[in-house]
Formats: C-alpha cells, sequence, structure tokens
C-alpha cells in the first residue's frame, strides 16, 4: 500500500520535451523537484571532484563540427509480474518500506566518438500506470522518480547515481524530512536550478506526463563518461507488500531524437 501525496504542477522554460501518457483511474499530475548536488557526494562519506562538462560543451557549441541526428524507438513491455520477492536483492513484504523492484532496459548505439548534446523525447498516446513508485534513469543516472531517493545515493554531476542496494529496506517517509524536503514529493533532474519540469499523474492512476530537460543537464549525464557511445534508459517499478506493486500497465513505447556530434 502507498501513502497520499498532493499534486503539484509548476512551469519552467526548458530545451526538450518529453510527454507519455499513463493509464488507470483518477487523473492526477505531480512535479518533481529538488535536484542533487553539483559534486559526487557519497552520504556516508565526502565529496570528490566530479568530471566537468567542457569536454561536451567544446564539441557541441563548435560552429566547425556538423550536428546530426538518430531517432531512436525505445520500448519498455507491460510488466503484470509479482515483485520478485526474496530474490534478486529483493526483501520480503513490509509495508511502508522499499522492499523489490522490477527493472527494465532499453539500449541504444551511437556512432564512435559520438557525443550528444541534446534529446527529445515523444511518448504521443501512451497509456501507463505503476504501483507503487518509479524511477527512470539515462546511463543509471535518474532523471526523474515519484518519490526523493536522493538522500539514499551517491551523486555526480548533480545527478543521483541508481543503486538498488542503497535503497532497498528503506522506511517510505511521510513528510518532512529534516525540515527541508518533502520525500513525497518527486523528483526531476535540475528542477531546482529552472533546468527541467516534469509531471507524473500519482501513483496507481491514470494520466499523462511530461518532462523536459535543457541540453545542459544532457551534457552534464553526457560529461560523466564522455567517450561512451552505447546508452540505455531504465525504468524502476518499486513496491513495498501488494500483490500489485512492481507492475505497470501497457507497454511503453517513446521515441527519442537525439542530437550529437563526432
Amino acid at each position: 500500500m502507498k501513502v497520499d501525496r498532493k499534486f503539484f504542477n509548476k512551469a519552467a522554460p526548458l530545451a526538450i520535451t518529453l510527454v507519455l501518457v499513463i493509464g488507470y483511474n483518477n487523473c492526477g499530475k505531480v512535479n518533481f523537484q529538488k535536484a542533487a548536488s553539483d559534486s559526487i557526494v557519497d552520504p556516508q562519506g565526502s565529496p570528490n571532484p566530479s568530471p566537468t562538462p567542457d569536454i561536451i560543451n567544446n564539441a557541441c557549441d563548435n560552429p566547425n563540427i556538423p550536428h546530426q541526428t538518430q531517432i531512436v524507438e525505445i520500448e519498455f513491455p507491460e510488466q503484470t509480474s509479482n515483485c520478485n520477492w526474496e530474490n534478486d536483492g529483493n526483501m520480503s513484504r513490509l509495508n511502508n518500506y522499499f522492499r523489490a523492484r522490477y527493472e527494465q532496459t532499453a539500449n541504444f548505439n551511437l556512432p564512435p566518438q559520438s557525443k550528444i548534446c541534446d534529446m527529445d523525447f515523444s511518448f504521443a498516446g501512451q497509456s501507463f500506470r505503476y504501483d507503487d513508485e518509479f524511477i527512470m534513469t539515462f546511463n543509471n543516472m535518474i532523471m526523474a522518480s515519484s518519490y526523493v531517493f536522493t538522500s539514499y545515493l551517491i551523486h555526480e554531476n548533480g545527478a543521483p547515481i541508481y543503486d538498488w542496494t542503497r535503497i532497498v529496506g528503506e522506511q517510505w517517509m511521510d513528510g518532512v524530512d529534516n525540515g527541508e524536503i518533502d520525500l513525497q514529493e518527486p523528483y526531476c533532474l535540475g528542477e531546482d536550478r529552472g533546468l527541467s519540469q516534469c509531471s507524473w499523474p500519482e501513483t496507481d492512476t491514470q494520466g499523462t506526463i511530461s518532462m523536459s530537460f535543457a541540453p545542459s543537464i544532457i551534457r552534464d549525464l553526457m560529461s560523466i563518461s564522455p567517450s561512451r557511445t552505447s546508452h540505455d534508459f531504465k525504468l524502476i517499478i518499486i513496491g513495498d507488500n501488494d500483490s500489485t506493486d512492481c507492475k505497470h500497465a501497457d507497454s511503453i513505447q517513446f521515441t527519442v531524437t537525439v542530437d550529437y556530434v563526432l
């Protein structure tokens, strides 16, 4: 089961747009907030220097280097199986704790020596429902989630690095943590700097989703591993104790228009 949350929807000027339709009952939207710090931070240790986006910016902003485009089709098939309780790093059922998850990964490749400058996402006519919480990553960095998981995770270039071993077994916090963050409010990478905007329906409801990220967010992510040309998106659905947890209805299909240079 899952505690209730308020819905928020704030606008911000952004460079790319992602729209996804989410299906089931009650249409509601929540806005993601609070980005991580800009250094590599271990919650149990000290910050370390982060890689800089200069190598990506220099290439993407060079007027002598032509930009190229690749259209990528991504799909996360419908997930209707129960949580794989007590297997593959999952724990047994316990209400209001992060106990199990189901992960799906979709990959795409770009030419050797390519560097991504921007990405545009299109989720035309998409229907979706998740239960209880979700995380969406690009190259294992969290871009959006229905809960603020950032305090559990190591950060790099302002983005939390997804690591299930740091989340599993933690308790759902109801309300404000340390008088600063309402963890029940979802997360959108860069929103606190006016560089992104995300909107999803509440858990176990029907609605639409939109995500927008400035090119600088994409370039920051790329600068973590500048030579990488094999990329992936991951969808993680998290549950606590119910038979409907770790599921999402409908196959999720979307198109990514990738702007890159060589």
